[in-house]
């Protein structure tokens, strides 16, 4: 598989959301939340927050480890609708550099809360907004207010953003829990529609001058991605039948010259999405145990082959290691779990979706490529060691479609070596497929429609004699032929989805197929070769080729947040 990695980013819309006070907590004396302060002077901080900052990982044709890529995306006005915010601020080491004992150590010491209503997708200054205009990405900026005491420093105060998950101010008490926190719900589903998207710090914060007075506050910039991730389907290649609802494939002979067949693609679902959700916080080590203790947002690393050297860990990663009880994988995966799409009415309930037009920054380009497809659902961050790279829990798409030969026969006769063709023969129509093991490839294999038939090619075809020293031989050949039903044309593909590719297909590098949060990974079919299984089968898909295209999130509307 061809995999590429582009990074769909959020920009916030702008507003002051005011109302977050908090005072210097080593001083008792100071009053929390009040506007007045008797202690003196107010020290004023504005926090502005995007996502900006974030970059991709992969080549054209193969994925490097690490956090580079080769491109971004918009997304949807329901994945970057902005509910709600919390923020919180510590004293101490910025959060790249905080151990977890650091972190459990450190109190929170200070927090606000805002609900927001009426996003508007409008461009233009409002009463207590700031004014904003052009392609720039719009933000969301927050006044604090705190009161100078004596031990306060501001070259010491970190600042930590989350979105979108109601008010959890009074929930942590300290840094670790709140970077641990994963009672929450990464997407909520209202209308039928996925939105609410949960997101968090992506970077440390940093500031960018002010003097701390309420006419020039110290100004901190903060970065935020979502924490869940999103699959898509790629269009190109096949031609959309909007009457059957189905993406129609040609399938070719090895030389590219002939269609031998169609391939019509009717349903496609998720398989092993993980329906818990991650750290509110995300985190990489160099093994999954994190035994050497992990980094808070740090990067995903790569060797100078490309081949990824660290993980991202999420709360499940280390228990995936094969000694998995059947109520785990329920409870991680839900009704997506790889044994409950062996059904093959498994994907009866997931169709081909509406067709979307998605912008595609291709190598960060200023200018976007539309490309057609649409949104097959959400998941939450999914990884685990690269010795346990197993269909149980590695994250990938069933796809249930029906295969229509181009050429079928109704009857063989073996004295003439004559075939009679169904002229007649429809899409979705029984057809039993005969393969010969001396001559395997698809273009070769012959189609009937009926057993009978097929029954009599493979019964002439194989044959046999005695030779002058009793051994069993093939009639003018070497190999044997066999036959499989295929039921109204029906057959199945499985495609896993890759997060990175060490390049070495016989053997597994670290994070190659895992799921990372505020990632697209978006299957495009670029060959179809023959039919897939009967019934559903985990295993590569022989006859199936597939790029997954890996990126993330970035909106570029302008939303204003009224307060």
């Amino acid at each position: 598989m061809t995999i590429r990695k582009h990074i769909l980013q959020t920009a916030l819309g702008i507003a002051v959301l005011s109302g977050f006070t908090a005072c210097d907590a080593l001083d008792d004396t100071c009053p929390y939340e009040n506007t007045d302060s008797t202690m003196g002077d107010s020290l004023h901080i504005r926090l502005t927050i995007d996502t900006r900052g974030q970059e991709t990982r992969a080549d054209n044709d193969r994925p490097y480890g690490g956090e580079r890529g080769d491109g971004w995306e918009f997304g949807s006005e329901d994945e970057n609708k902005i509910t709600d915010v919390c923020i919180f601020a510590y004293r101490g080491k910025a959060i790249t550099k905080l151990t977890p004992a650091d972190a459990a150590a450190i109190p929170i010491e200070a927090r606000g809360y805002k609900a927001v209503e009426g996003q508007k997708n409008e461009t233009g200054t409002e009463a207590n907004h700031t004014e904003y205009e052009g392609n720039d990405p719009a933000i969301v900026t927050a006044d604090f207010t705190f009161y100078k005491g004596k031990k306060m420093n501001i070259n010491e105060l970190q600042f930590v953003v989350v979105a979108n998950v109601g008010d959890i101010t009074t929930k942590v008490s300290n840094v670790q829990q709140l970077f641990d926190y994963k009672d929450y719900s990464s997407w909520t589903v209202s209308e039928g529609k996925p939105t609410k998207f949960a997101m968090s710090s992506t970077t440390d914060s940093y500031t960018l001058g002010g003097t701390g007075t309420e006419e020039d506050p110290i100004k901190y910039h903060i970065d935020i991605e979502r924490t869940a991730a999103r699959i898509d389907f790629d269009f190109k290649g096949a031609t959309l039948d909007t009457d059957s609802k189905s993406l129609d494939y040609v399938v070719k002979n090895a030389a590219g010259t002939l269609a031998i067949a169609n391939f019509y693609l009717t349903h496609v679902k998720i398989v092993n999405g993980c329906i818990l959700p991650s750290y509110m916080l995300k985190r990489v080590a160099n093994d999954v145990n994190g035994t050497n203790g992990f980094q808070y947002l740090g990067d995903e690393t790569f060797s100078k082959d490309g081949t990824a050297t660290n993980y991202v860990i999420d709360p499940r990663t280390a228990e995936r290691n094969g000694t998995f009880p059947d109520e785990w994988i329920e409870t991680c995966y839900g009704a997506t779990s790889m044994v409950t799409s062996l059904t093959p009415t498994y994907a009866d309930d997931s169709p081909i979706g509406t067709m979307q037009n998605f912008n595609s920054h291709i190598d960060w380009s200023a200018t976007a490529t539309n490309v057609q497809g649409y949104t097959i659902g959400y998941v939450n961050e999914n990884t685990f060691d690269m010795n346990q790279t197993v269909a149980a829990y590695a994250t990938g798409l069933q796809l249930k479609g029906i295969y229509k030969p181009a050429r079928v026969y109704s009857a063989y006769n073996a004295e003439e070596g004559k075939l009679t063709e169904n002229t007649e023969y429809a899409k979705g129509q029984d057809f039993w497929r005969v393969l010969c093991t001396d001559n395997p490839a698809e273009e070769n294999c012959l189609y009937f429609d009926n057993e009978e038939a097929a029954q009599a090619y493979c019964n002439a075809y194989n044959t046999t004699y005695k030779d002058v020293d009793g051994n069993t031989k093939v009639e003018g050949h070497s190999g044997i032929a066999s036959y499989t039903k295929y039921n109204g044309g029906v057959c199945f593909y499985y495609v896993w989805l890759r997060h990175a590719n060490n390049g070495d297909d016989g053997v597994q590098g670290p994070m190659e197929f895992a799921i990372v949060r505020n990632n697209i990974y978006r299957l495009q079919i670029s060959k179809v070769s023959g039919p897939g299984t009967v019934k559903p089968d985990p295993r590569n898909p022989e006859y199936l080729k597939a790029i997954i295209y890996v990126r993330k999130w970035r909106e570029v509307t302008h939303p204003v947040i009224p307060v």
